[in-house]
């Protein structure tokens, strides 16, 4: 049994293949002693932590498009359009009232001060609570007001907390990058026409009020409009900054999981985003193993003497 210090990145839906490594880790009878998780990661990473992860993912494979819609409580705010309420008080009923210091495993979740422009890193106090104010990304879902700060999504400073994690002797440093630039090559398990159409019509009217309320006019040689620009670039800049913490910390794994398997709200596609993400890992710990089979041989190889003259 090896020691695991995991890093669960943000990325939306896509952390649910976070849960398929896991499930991996475990299988090879890793054990994960400690996690820093930020967005999504810290849901995955507290669930886990929690004893309740598999709770969860039954929970979340039993949704399809128009459950998910089903849990936004849509608000129309300068904020953000989401106020989050109704998803976190189902996660409650399966998490309880849990206190990070209460968990069986270390647990560091990111979250960004907006007001201060730092990050705010809970170790302690009400998972769900820290959870809330980790996921709560800009324009999308409203700020968590917390002692004063108004917290945003960790992802903002920190989408890959490596600077976070518990270490312990001989671990292994383990980090789920779901903003990968790789193609993504998972099979697309299909949603029927009959739930798309009824999804597209419980949606329109609230399309009609957000543009009455705010009217954007889009271009017709114009491809992106306010969501796209905003959510691109966010995910522009995490993506510089996830490049910056690899190269700092230069973990022993990292498990990549492509930014095209699922947009940030696909929560739906949980059996395909699981099975993506045990297909990582397979590759990326291939990856891993011939790594350290080759410095291990190229440190037994005896030097070879050169006469230069």
């Amino acid at each position: 049994m090896k020691n695991i210090a995991l890093v669960l990145s943000s990325g939306g839906a896509r952390g649910l293949a976070q849960i398929g490594v896991i499930e991996e880790l475990e299988r090879r009878n890793f054990k994960i002693t400690s996690i820093s998780g930020s967005s999504i990661g810290s849901v995955i990473g507290g669930f886990y932590a929690a004893g309740k992860l598999n709770e969860y993912k039954e929970w979340i494979k039993t949704l399809d498009k128009l459950d998910v819609f089903k849990l936004m409580d849509f608000t129309i705010s300068k904020s953000g359009v989401l106020k989050g309420d109704r998803l976190f008080n189902e996660l409650q009923k399966i998490l309880g009232d849990i206190r990070i210091e209460e968990l069986r495993i270390p647990l560091a979740i990111s979250a960004t001060d907006l007001i201060n422009k730092q990050e705010v890193v809970f170790k302690s106090g009400n998972l769900l609570q820290a959870m809330r104010a980790s996921v709560s990304v800009p324009t999308l879902f409203l700020p968590l007001e917390f002692e004063g700060k108004e917290l945003l999504d960790g992802g903002i400073i920190n989408p890959i907390p490596l600077s976070n994690i518990e270490r312990t002797g001989n671990d292994l440093l383990v980090v789920v990058n779901l903003n990968s630039r790789k193609k993504y090559s998972g099979k697309v398990v299909p949603i029927s026409k009959s739930r798309l159409e009824r999804f597209d019509k419980l949606i329109e009217p609230l399309r009609q009020r957000w543009q009455s309320i705010r009217p954007v006019q889009v271009a017709d040689n114009q491809k992106f409009g306010y969501f796209d620009i905003m959510n691109r670039s966010f995910d522009l800049m995490q993506d510089k900054l996830s490049d910056c913490i690899l190269d700092k910390y230069k973990p022993d794994i990292v498990v990549e999981i492509s930014r095209e398997a699922a947009g940030i709200l696909e929560f739906y596609k949980a059996e395909e985003l699981i099975n993506d993400g045990k297909n990582a890992f397979r590759e990326a710990f291939s990856l891993y193993k011939k790594s350290k089979l080759l410095l291990e041989n190229t440190a037994n190889k005896p030097t070879e003497l050169f006469d230069l003259q």
